[in-house]
């Protein structure tokens, strides 16, 4: 049996809207997670703040999906879960 099969992949969505500190600081808890097959995507719902930048800076090799525009909760959950489906 492969790793994928035992291990399945596992894409943890982090919203990220105006907060940038509280995102890295949930993303760098994701990143001591010892599961093997842990994607971590960071999506930023249309920040008006320095999100983006402070998010790039702190999170360098995390991905990161801008959306463009505050699309509330579920359509930036959404907008991640579809990006993770692809990859």
């Amino acid at each position: 049996m492969s790793t994928d099969q035992r291990m399945p992949k596992v894409t943890a969505i982090v919203l990220n809207w105006n907060n940038a500190p509280d995102t890295v600081e949930c993303v760098r808890s994701l990143q001591a997670v010892t599961y093997p097959n842990l994607d971590i995507l960071v999506v930023d719902n249309g920040s008006t703040d320095d999100s983006v930048d402070h998010l790039r800076e702190g999170l360098p090799g995390v991905d990161l999906l801008e959306t463009g525009a505050n699309l509330g909760y579920a359509g930036g959950n959404n907008m991640g879960i579809r990006h993770a489906l692809k990859t």
